[in-house]
């Protein structure tokens, strides 16, 4: 069976172009909406506010709001925006659209950010030693928790779409439950560093890994499959992302060339790349990151442009349209 190809008459594309100034360093990723419905993206030195049309600059890395280099965007329960950087963590304040400064501090010493979540009322952040600090924004006070594991590197820490946050270190996967009790899931096969988590519902969760396959574990019998890429396509980054379709659910995966699809009921995965007869693709070159708003909108990082595609024809899917090799 050929590579899926996108069907013209399927769907619409809609072009965000990015500002040049920020396109000549890195790629665009970290989608994320906040509370207002505003789209948000990092690369290595701006927040952007990703338009419809267009894309703007929002803060620079080291400006007077922002202090240090942008390494991360995320939401919390409120869905209010934060911004991560090497010199403390930022929240906007959706009324004002100004930027409040958070340095985590734990016995008068100030914790790196290495990765964060939001649960709650809570941000939750792991550290390079292996420790994971509750941290409440209202009354900026942290906790050092006792997770009952061995301490080593955290390499993920994530929300997914469903709400439950996930935490790996070098040899097992955890799961934050509620404000101060962090379960274990399973074991991780020998070599594995997760990179991002992602769930369609309570029953699973995949996580990407640094090798480019993905980890579906069941939540309840705790059982651990390693899906490895079938199109033999070079990934990018962590991006795993839930997107819904005409009423189904998929997990959309950047790479090299285009989107692996994976659907969760049968974990067939079929490859979406660029159709050089759609007008108005522009999927040219790496995609970085790929992203569903609450208007369903799929926003879809590459190059220089962000672009959106919608479809316009009920009772389809984003691929099965194949030709012959």
């Amino acid at each position: 069976m050929g590579q899926g190809i996108l069907r013209q008459e399927t769907y619409r594309f809609e072009v965000s172009s990015i500002a040049k100034e920020a396109t000549s360093l890195e790629y665009v990723r970290d989608f994320v909406e906040d509370t207002l419905g505003q789209v948000w993206a990092i690369n290595n030195a701006y927040l952007l506010k990703i338009g419809r049309n267009k894309t703007e600059i929002f803060a620079t890395s080291g400006n007077s709001e922002i202090d240090g280099f942008i390494q991360r965007v995320f939401t919390d329960f409120q869905k209010h925006l934060w911004v991560g950087t090497n010199k403390g963590l930022y929240h906007l304040d959706p009324l004002n659209q100004r930027f409040t400064h958070h340095q985590i501090k734990l016995n008068d010493q100030i914790v790196p950010s290495n990765t964060v979540a939001g649960l709650g009322p809570y941000l939750y952040v792991g550290t390079k030693k292996g420790e994971i600090i509750r941290y409440h924004p209202k009354t900026k006070r942290a906790t050092l928790l006792k997770t009952g594991f061995e301490q080593s590197f955290i390499s993920m820490l994530n929300r997914t779409s469903t709400g439950e946050v996930f935490v790996t270190n070098n040899t097992h996967l955890y799961q934050i439950v509620d404000s101060n009790r962090i379960i274990r899931i399973c074991k991780l096969p020998e070599g594995t560093m997760p990179l991002q988590a992602e769930s369609i519902d309570k029953n699973y969760v995949y996580l990407t890994t640094l090798d480019g396959s993905i980890l579906k574990v069941n939540l309840i019998t705790k059982q651990l499959n390693k899906i490895r890429n079938s199109n033999n396509e070079i990934t990018r980054g962590p991006t795993l992302k839930k997107i819904s379709w005409n009423g189904n659910n998929y997990l959309a995966q950047a790479t090299v060339n285009g989107l692996n699809w994976l659907n969760p009921k049968n974990d067939e995965q079929i490859f979406w790349k660029n159709n050089p007869y759609q007008k108005g693709s522009n999927i040219i070159g790496p995609i970085y990151d790929v992203f569903q708003d609450k208007s369903n909108r799929i926003w879809i990082s590459n190059g220089e442009n962000c672009l959106t595609v919608m479809p316009i024809a009920n009772n389809t899917t984003p691929y099965f349209l194949h030709e012959a090799n």
